[in-house]
């Protein structure tokens, strides 16, 4: 699209956004990607979500503080995109969400990919070849 500025040159705008970072997140077979600004930190766990799932309350410890860890689904909202529940992966890694609460909260996942840079307006992110589908943080405040 072009319009015309106070000088009278023609000036190109774009219908995209500025671009920001983004943390790929791997889960049940789906790619999702979630802002930067979202994500304390990421680290990978001493133990999988299998050996953790035996476990009353699943708890990491990261630079010191616990990290209250919750399922994927209750982290981020994920009802128009389907998972496949069946798929049997290692999920050793663990990603901080940023929270109001006094407790840090994160969920385990398969693998992390980035960050990397994209559209912050698009519903899907494109990086190394596959849409990433955009997703946030629910409301998590509190463990």
């Amino acid at each position: 699209m072009e319009t015309t500025s106070a000088s009278g040159a023609q000036v190109t705008t774009s219908s995209r956004s500025a671009p920001i970072q983004w943390l790929g997140v791997q889960w049940q077979g789906g790619f999702y990607s979630v802002p930067l600004t979202e994500i304390c930190a990421v680290f990978r766990a001493e133990h999988t979500e299998h050996l953790a799932e035996k476990k009353i309350l699943d708890i990491e410890i990261h630079a010191g503080a616990a990290v209250f860890v919750k399922p994927f689904p209750t982290c981020f909202d994920l009802s128009p995109f389907p998972q496949d529940m069946s798929l049997d992966e290692e999920r050793r890694w663990v990603v901080v969400l940023n929270s109001l609460g006094h407790s840090q909260i994160g969920c385990r996942v398969h693998q992390v990919v980035g960050p990397f840079w994209a559209d912050a307006l698009s519903m899907r992110v494109l990086h190394a070849g596959r849409d990433w589908v955009r997703v946030h943080p629910c409301d998590v405040t509190d463990a």
